[in-house]
C-alpha cells in the first residue's frame, strides 16, 4: 500500500505530539505529527491536553510493557526501540553516514510485514532538505551481528519543504516476535553543507499482517533515547601556495622564457586569485644598483601553466615604492621591481606555475649579475614583499568562484623565495687532452689518432663552427684526409665523423663541419678526436705532433658570435707521432718447446716446431714462410703443414715443389708455403703462434729406417723478392710494404724481419729437436688391470698393461712389426714384502712363457742381491723378447703382466700396506723394429712418462 507524504499528514492531523519529557521517560504512547495548513510549509503539535489520571495510566502501562512486553496486557502489535549511535562531524559529500539505529519487533506471535517508514528531522536539527541527498533504511536481517545491517529495505529523499522522508521497503520483509530487527537510517551527505546539528527521528511505521490488513497507529509503541545529534562541518575553500625551485641557473643575457620561480598552488575549490603581487630582485656582482633599474635588464615577465598553456602576464607597477633600491642586509645594494598579476583562475586541486622572463641581452646586465623573484602569499597586512617593509598594498586577493567570498591563506609569511639566477655571456671551454708522449705509425695506415679534445657550453647551447690545427713538431703533409670525430651518445668513444679538413696553409689545417657546425648541449661535456690517414711517401721530416690554434662558434638560438673572449682553450703536447714505411715482424722459437719424436713413416703428421711471431707498429700479412732441413733428410718428409693453435685442419703447406726457382743456401733442401691470401695474418702489437707438422713419408715411397728429421729457420739476413732469398717474406698489412730483411746490427731498423729473437739483434737459427724416423711404433700403454685391489700374501699379480701398436702402410719388405725387447718396471711397497724369485714377466696370452731375468735395483741406482725385497726398488728386465713373444704387428695388442708371491702381506698390523707397479715407456726402454730382412732397434718407447698399474692396499 503507497501512502504519500500529502495522505501521512492527513492521516496524522488527527493525533497529537508527546512533550519531549515524555519521550525522555519512555512513556510516549503515541506520536502524532499535525499541520495547521501545508501553507504554513511548518511542522506543529495540534495534540489536546492530556489529563493527570490518563499520563498516570500510560506511565504504568509504559512500565509494565518494557518489564515484560510479551505479558504486558496493552493493545500493541509492534515495538520499535530508538538506540543511540555514535555522534560524528560530518563533511561535504560523506555517504554511507549513520544517522540513527532502532529495533523492531513483532508484540505478538504472528509475523508482520513492514512495508515503510517516516523520518523526520530532530528537534534542534538543521533541515534535511539542505543536509542530505539520500536516505537508506537498512536491516539485519540475517541476524548475524558480524556483518552488520547488510540489507538494503528501501531508499528516499528528503521533502523540500517539510524535510520528511517516506521510505518504502523493495520487498517482503517480515517482523517476528521471536528476536527485534536491527535497522538503521543511513545518510550520504550533500556536497555543500549548510552547518549546525543534524539528528533525525523515525515516527511512524507502515506495517502490515499476514491478512494484509494495516497496524493501526495505536498499535505501534514507540520507546527511544533522544536522537543522536552529528555535527555539519560547513567547509570553507582553502588556498595553499608553496615555491619550489627551479636549482639556481645560469641564464644568457638574451635568455627568452627564463624560469624565476616554481610557484604550486593548492586550492581545495575553484578559485579567482584576483591580485598576485610578485618581486623580482636583482644583485649586480660589484654590489651597486643595476643601471636603468629592473625594466631595462628584462621584460614580458609572466605566470605560465606548462601543463595547460595558460599565460597571465604581469602588470609593472610604477608607483611610489614599486621600484627602486634597497639595502636589505645593510651592505649590498639590491635593486627591485613590483609586478601584479590579475585574474589567475584556479579550477581546484595543485597548479604549477612559472614566474618567467626574457633578458634584454646587451650591456644593460653585467656579466654575473643574479635574480629571483619574490611570491607574495598572506592576505593580511603581513605581506612584506620579500624585501620590503610590511603593507596591505600587495596583499593577496583571493575568492570563492562561485560564491565570491574571500580566501585567506593560513600562511604567515609575507612571501616565498624562489633560488638566485645567474645571468652570464655564452662561453664555450676547449681543453686539448694528452695522450702518450710518442708513438709509431705506418705509411698508408688509415684513420690515425692525431689528438683528442673536450668541448663543454656553458650558459646555453653552442654551436663549434671552426678548428683550425697547426703542427707543432715535423710536417702536416705527412698525414692526409684529415676527419674530426665526435662521442654522439657520451659512453667515452668517438663514433661519428662531424667534420672533413683541408690543408688551408702550410701548416695549417681548417675543418669544415657537417650543416655548419656541431651543437654542444650546455652544461654537457663533448669528446672529439682529430684523425688521419699517413700519406704514403713521407716527408723529410717523418714526424707529426699538432695543436688546435683557433677556435670559432655561436649561439644555437640566435646565431651570435662568440667573442674571443668567451672562448677558453687549454692547451696541452698531444702525440708526437714517428712515421715509418712499415712496420717489423719478430719470429723466434715458440717458449712450448717440442721434445724429440718418434715419426711413423707414413704416418699422421706429427707436432715438430712451434714458432712465435710479432708484430710492431702495424700487423703483418705473411707472404712466404720457409722450412730447410739439411741434405738428405728430405726423403723422409713428404711435406710440412702449418697450423694455429686450436685449429683443426692446417692453413698453409710447405712443400719443396713451392720452392720453385728460390735460392736455397747449399746442403740445404727448403720446403716453402706461399701465401698471397692473407692466410697469416700478425696483429699489432700481438702474438701468433704457427705450429708446423710434417707429413712422413712410407718406407714403399723412399723413407728409410733411423731417417733424422728436423726442420729450421735460417738467420739469412737478406730478403729479396726477386731471388726468393730469405726464410720468411711479410708485408705492412697497413702500409702493404715489404719488410727488409735484418742487417745484423744490434740495432736493425724498422721495417724488418728479424729471426730467432724477441729483441733486437742479429738473426738468430730457430731448429727443432731430433725427430727419429721409424716403420713401426707403438699407440700407447695403458693399465689393463682394476684401478684398486686388496693385498693379500701368497702369488699376487703385481701390475698388468696392455700394448698397442700403431697401423702402419710400410710394406716394402712385409709390414714392418713393432718388438719390445727390455724395460722397467718401478715397485713401490710399504709394510709389505716380495720374494725376489718369484717375481716373472710373462704374456697373458701363454702364462706358460715368462722372463725372469731382471735386476733388481735401489731409487740410486745400486743393485739389490736381497731374496726378500721391500719398500721402493725398480726391476730392469732385458732379454724380453728371448723370454716371451712380444712382437706385435701392425695394429696389434698385447697383455704383459708381472707376477710374484707376497711373503707378508702386513707386517706391521697397524700400518696400512701398499703394492703398486708403474711401467717406465722412456727410461730402460728397448724395442726393435723389423720386416723381414732387417732390423733396427730403438731406445725409448716414443711415448711419455710411466703407467701405473693396479694399487693394492691392506
Amino acid at each position: 500500500m503507497e501512502v504519500s507524504s500529502m495522505s501521512w499528514f492527513n492521516r496524522f492531523a488527527r493525533g497529537g505530539r508527546s512533550s519531549r519529557s515524555a519521550r525522555k521517560s519512555n512513556t510516549r504512547r503515541d506520536r502524532r505529527l499535525g499541520v495547521e495548513t501545508l501553507e504554513d510549509r511548518r511542522l506543529m503539535s495540534v495534540a489536546p491536553m492530556a489529563s493527570a489520571s490518563d499520563l498516570m495510566a500510560a506511565s504504568r502501562e509504559a512500565k509494565a510493557f518494557m518489564a515484560d512486553p510479551v505479558a504486558a496486557q496493552a493493545p500493541v502489535s509492534l515495538l520499535v526501540r530508538g538506540q543511540p549511535v555514535h555522534s560524528l562531524d560530518l563533511h561535504d559529500g560523506d555517504t554511507d553516514v549513520v544517522l540513527g539505529e532502532y529495533l523492531l519487533q513483532a508484540r505478538q506471535t504472528k509475523p508482520l510485514n513492514l512495508a515503510g517508514v517516516y523520518i523526520i528531522p530532530a528537534e534542534g536539527s538543521a533541515s534535511l532538505a539542505l543536509s542530505v541527498s539520500t536516505l537508506s533504511f537498512m536491516g539485519d536481517m540475517d541476524g548475524k551481528s558480524w556483518n552488520g545491517c547488510e540489507t538494503l529495505l528501501g531508499t528516499g529523499v528528503p521533502d523540500p519543504i517539510t524535510g520528511l522522508v517516506h521510505i518504502e521497503t523493495a520487498g517482503e520483509y517480515w517482523l517476528r516476535s521471536s528476536r527485534p530487527v536491527r535497522t538503521q537510517v543511513v545518510a550520504d551527505m550533500n556536497d555543500s553543507l549548510p552547518g549546525g546539528m543534524l539528528g533525525v527521528e523515525l515516527v511512524a511505521v507502515d506495517a502490515y499482517t499476514v491478512r494484509g490488513q494495516q497496524v493501526p497507529d495505536e498499535g505501534i509503541y514507540f520507546t527511544d533515547s533522544d536522537p543522536t545529534m552529528h555535527l555539519l562541518v560547513e567547509e570553507h575553500a582553502t588556498l595553499g601556495i608553496v615555491v619550489n625551485g627551479p636549482a639556481s641557473q645560469v641564464y644568457a643575457t638574451d635568455q627568452q622564457d627564463a624560469v624565476l620561480a616554481n610557484v604550486t598552488y593548492a586550492a581545495s575549490e575553484a578559485e579567482l586569485l584576483k591580485h598576485q603581487y610578485v618581486l623580482v630582485e636583482a644583485k649586480t656582482p660589484t654590489g651597486e644598483a643595476l643601471a636603468g633599474g629592473i625594466a631595462s635588464a628584462m621584460k614580458g615577465v609572466e605566470l605560465w601553466n606548462p601543463v595547460t598553456g595558460r599565460t597571465v602576464y604581469g602588470v609593472r607597477l610604477t608607483g611610489l615604492g614599486d621600484k627602486g633600491t634597497v639595502m636589505p642586509d645593510g651592505n649590498t645594494v639590491s635593486t627591485y621591481q613590483v609586478y601584479r598579476f590579475d585574474d589567475i583562475l584556479m579550477k581546484g586541486g595543485t597548479e604549477t606555475w612559472q614566474v618567467r622572463c626574457d633578458f634584454v641581452g646587451g650591456s644593460a646586465i653585467p656579466d654575473g649579475t643574479q635574480f629571483r623573484a619574490w611570491v607574495n602569499v598572506a592576505t593580511t597586512a603581513q605581506s612584506t614583499c620579500g624585501i620590503l617593509p610590511a603593507t596591505a598594498k600587495y596583499d593577496l586577493q583571493a575568492v570563492e568562484w562561485d560564491s565570491g567570498k574571500v580566501v585567506e591563506t593560513d600562511l604567515e609569511a609575507g612571501a616565498l623565495a624562489g633560488n638566485l639566477h645567474a645571468v652570464a655571456a655564452p662561453h664555450l671551454s676547449v681543453q686539448e687532452l694528452s695522450g702518450p708522449a710518442a708513438g709509431t705509425a705506418v705509411a698508408n695506415e688509415k684513420n690515425v689518432l692525431l689528438g683528442r679534445f673536450e668541448v663543454r657550453a656553458e650558459v646555453k647551447n653552442v654551436l663549434l663552427t671552426d678548428v683550425h690545427i697547426v703542427a707543432s713538431q715535423g710536417d702536416l703533409r705527412n698525414t692526409t684526409n684529415w676527419k674530426v670525430w665526435f662521442d654522439t651518445d657520451g659512453n667515452g668513444s668517438v663514433d661519428t665523423i662531424c667534420g672533413t679538413g683541408y690543408y688551408f696553409n702550410n701548416p695549417l689545417v681548417r675543418f669544415e663541419f657537417v650543416n655548419g657546425g656541431i651543437v654542444n648541449v650546455k652544461e654537457e661535456t663533448v669528446l672529439y678526436e682529430i684523425r688521419a690517414d699517413v700519406a704514403g711517401s713521407l716527408m723529410p721530416d717523418p714526424r707529426l705532433q699538432v695543436s688546435i690554434s683557433y677556435i670559432a662558434a655561436e649561439t644555437v638560438d640566435r646565431g651570435t658570435a662568440l667573442g674571443q673572449d668567451q672562448i677558453t682553450l687549454t692547451s696541452v703536447p698531444q702525440t708526437l707521432l714517428s712515421f715509418v714505411e712499415c712496420g717489423s715482424l719478430y719470429v723466434s722459437q715458440d717458449v712450448l718447446l717440442l721434445d724429440a719424436q718418434q715419426v711413423l713413416a707414413g704416418g699422421q703428421s706429427v707436432d715438430v716446431l712451434r714458432v712465435k711471431m710479432t708484430a710492431t707498429e702495424e700487423a703483418s700479412d705473411v707472404t712466404k714462410f720457409t722450412l730447410y732441413v739439411l741434405s738428405g733428410q728430405e726423403g723422409a718428409i713428404d711435406r710440412f703443414e702449418l697450423a694455429k693453435p686450436g685449429a683443426a685442419t692446417y692453413f698453409a703447406v710447405a712443400t719443396m715443389a713451392n720452392t720453385g726457382m728460390d735460392y736455397v743456401p747449399a746442403g740445404y733442401t727448403a720446403f716453402t708455403a706461399k701465401m698471397q691470401s692473407q692466410q697469416l695474418i700478425v696483429p699489432e702489437g700481438g702474438d701468433q703462434t704457427v705450429i708446423v707438422r710434417v707429413r712422413p713419408k712410407s718406407e714403399d715411397n723412399g723413407a728409410w729406417p733411423n731417417s733424422l728429421i728436423q726442420p729450421r729457420i735460417l738467420p739469412d739476413a737478406v730478403i729479396s723478392t726477386m731471388t726468393g732469398r730469405g726464410a720468411i717474406h711479410a708485408r705492412g698489412l697497413d702500409s702493404s710494404n715489404t719488410l727488409a730483411g735484418n742487417d745484423g746490427t744490434a740495432t736493425p731498423g724498422v721495417g724488418t724481419v728479424i729471426l730467432g729473437r724477441t729483441d733486437s739483434g742479429p738473426n738468430q737459427e730457430i731448429v727443432s729437436a731430433e725427430n727419429l724416423l721409424v716403420m713401426s711404433k707403438l699407440a700407447n700403454v695403458v693399465n689393463a688391470g682394476p684401478a684398486e685391489d686388496v693385498l693379500t700374501a701368497g702369488v699376487t699379480e703385481v701390475g698388468r698393461w696392455t700394448f698397442t701398436a700403431m697401423t702402419n702402410v710400410n710394406t716394402r719388405m712385409g709390414v714392418d712389426t713393432w718388438e719390445w725387447d727390455a724395460g722397467t718396471i718401478w715397485v713401490h711397497m710399504a709394510n709389505a714384502s716380495i720374494t725376489r724369485s718369484s717375481l716373472t714377466l710373462y704374456n697373458m696370452a701363454n702364462a706358460n712363457m715368462s722372463v725372469s731375468t731382471f735386476d733388481v735395483l735401489d731409487m740410486d741406482g745400486n743393485l739389490i742381491t736381497s731374496e726378500v725385497l721391500t719398500g721402493d726398488f725398480r726391476l730392469w728386465f732385458h732379454d724380453i723378447s728371448w723370454g716371451i713373444e712380444s712382437e706385435l704387428h701392425s695394429g696389434e695388442a698385447m697383455t704383459f703382466a708381472l707376477r710374484g708371491v707376497v711373503a707378508d702381506a702386513n707386517i706391521n698390523a697397524a700400518v696400512d700396506s701398499v703394492l703398486e707397479a708403474s711401467l717406465d715407456l722412456e727410461n730402460g726402454f728397448l724395442w726393435t723394429d723389423w720386416d723381414l730382412d732387417t732390423s733396427l732397434t730403438m731406445l725409448g718407447s716414443g711415448l711419455k712418462g710411466v703407467v701405473n698399474s693396479t694399487r693394492r692396499t691392506n
